[in-house]
């Protein structure tokens, strides 16, 4: 269970709940335990803004890839490409 108490000077946080019945001389009383669990709820913020920003990145990953696909095809069926001119040169002079 999990609410947002509130501290003993006012302050509201995040926090975890767990109760349970425990009988006592005869009698029963309802015990509980209560944990503050800011830290586990910023660690689990800061995860997903990560993974999120980890699909950005494989999103715009394959975009640039498709992009560079088509340029690549495009440039092999242009008609104004210049065919690429390789020298060979001569290391026997050295």
């Amino acid at each position: 269970m999990a609410g947002t108490p509130c501290a003993e000077v006012g302050n509201v946080f995040p926090s975890s709940f767990r109760f349970a019945p425990t009988k006592i001389k005869e009698k029963w009383y309802v015990t509980g335990i209560i944990r503050d669990i800011s830290e586990r709820k910023r660690l689990e913020d800061q995860l997903a803004r990560a993974q999120k920003f980890e699909s950005f990145s494989v999103l715009a990953s394959g975009i640039a890839h498709d992009f560079n696909n088509l340029l690549v095809s495009l440039w092999a069926i242009s008609p104004w490409r210049r065919p690429i001119c390789i020298r060979t040169i001569s290391l026997t002079g050295f």
